[in-house]
This record gives structure tokens, C-alpha cells and sequence, in this order.
């Protein structure tokens, strides 16, 4: 956050009163809970989530919302519900998660040249 720029949520609980009135939000409406729909939410955008996740004071609120939030997109990626291409989008895009790949490379030693040429 810019220096002297007022604050946005001035406690912790304040921010936790908004993300609980969030979730019911999301609950009624049978929608999924997103980092941006909390973001809104709480009307702000996506990167003021973020940057108050730096701040200590407001860290462990932060941490645990964004927990639920994937822990719930996990839960609909496993049931087979939501569109799975956005789901990985914002697994890959707000929770660091990456395809793996793997590669099995065999390595077969040549001769030498006049040994390849002379046998």
C-alpha cells in the first residue's frame, strides 16, 4: 500500500465481517467463491487482497480466505462441476499451481569413431 494512502479495512475483523458476508453471499446464490468475488466484495480489486496479505496485521485473515476459496474450487474441480479449463486458470493463476511434466531421456554411449569404423 502507497505511503499515505488511508487504509481500506481498518482491522482484521472488519476485513472478516466482509469475507463472512461474502461466503453467505456466495452460499444463497449457489455461487463459487473466487478471489475476485471477494475482491469485489469487499470493493476493492484482486491486487489490494494481495497487498494487505503483506501486512502482517492482516495476514492470517488474508491466508485463511484464500484456504477456504481453493478448498472449495478443489471440491467442485473433484465433483466434476465448473467449466475445468477456468478452474485451472485460476489454480495456476492465483494459487501457483503449474502442470508438471516429466521426461524419461535414455542416454546410449557411442564408440569412438575408429572403433565405430575398425569393428
Amino acid at each position: 500500500m502507497a505511503a499515505g494512502q488511508p487504509k481500506k479495512f481498518k482491522s482484521p475483523e472488519q476485513l472478516q465481517k466482509l469475507i463472512d458476508a461474502y461466503y453467505i453471499d456466495c452460499d444463497e446464490r449457489e455461487a463459487p467463491y473466487t478471489i475476485e468475488g471477494l475482491a469485489y466484495a469487499c470493493n476493492c480489486d484482486r491486487r489490494t487482497i494481495t497487498n494487505y496479505a503483506k501486512d502482517s496485521k492482516f495476514f492470517p485473515t488474508i491466508k485463511r480466505a484464500r484456504e477456504k476459496i481453493l478448498a472449495r474450487i478443489t471440491e467442485l474441480a473433484i465433483a466434476g462441476k465448473g467449466n475445468a479449463t477456468s478452474i485451472i486458470f485460476n489454480l495456476k493463476n492465483n494459487y501457483d499451481y503449474k502442470d508438471k511434466t516429466e521426461s524419461d531421456v535414455t542416454v546410449k554411449q557411442v564408440k569412438e569413431f575408429d572403433d565405430f569404423y575398425n569393428s
